[in-house]
């Protein structure tokens, strides 16, 4: 079986504890920033019952992100079942 198909994500994370900044460096604008990524891209994934392995490749480019980088994301998984 193999799955092809348009990709799109987007996180958002609003737990303060995860994300909030403090210090002596940090401005108070920056203090509330929160880790925010959207992307589009593509997906396929392969799987071989018969075989018992599963392939899959995502390939996305980020937009609009905020307080981290920003940049294409190539993902590679594989699993075998015993």
């Amino acid at each position: 079986m193999c799955q092809l198909g348009p990709l799109d994500a987007n996180v958002i994370t609003t737990a303060a504890s995860s994300t909030d900044k403090t210090g002596l460096n940090i401005a108070p604008e920056q203090a509330p920033a929160h880790y925010k990524v959207h992307a589009l891209g593509f997906a396929s994934n392969v799987t071989l019952p018969a075989r018992k392995v599963s392939l899959g490749v995502r390939y996305f480019k980020e937009f609009s992100n905020r307080s981290t980088f920003q940049g294409y994301s190539l993902q590679i998984s594989g699993a075998v079942s015993f």
